[in-house]
């Protein structure tokens, strides 16, 4: 069976709140599509947190995709400076 896109959000980031993807109860994402757009952003996907200074570095206007259920739920981003936005698309079964 083919998976297929079932939820897109946004969130707008700060460098003093770690933030995660809304997962849905009962849905098992196996891919998520990221992009970041007006400033970059910090990632973990090991369920730690990043800060505006560790992590991985996203820049502004990149986009990467996610695979793994366990990537996806532990998945924390936090800006890396101002306020960036975030747009993820979630696929799976």
């Amino acid at each position: 069976m083919m998976s297929a896109a079932f939820k897109t959000g946004t969130m707008t980031l700060t460098t003093s709140i770690v933030k995660s993807l809304d997962v849905p109860m009962g849905t098992f994402p196996i891919k998520a599509l990221l992009s970041i757009e007006n400033d970059n952003m910090r990632y973990l996907y090991t369920g730690g947190n990043p800060s505006s200074s560790t992590g991985h570095l996203l820049i502004d206007g990149s986009t990467f995709i996610l695979e793994g259920y366990q990537n996806i739920v532990n998945f924390r981003c936090v800006a890396a400076a101002n306020t960036p936005l975030l747009t993820y698309t979630l696929e799976g079964q």
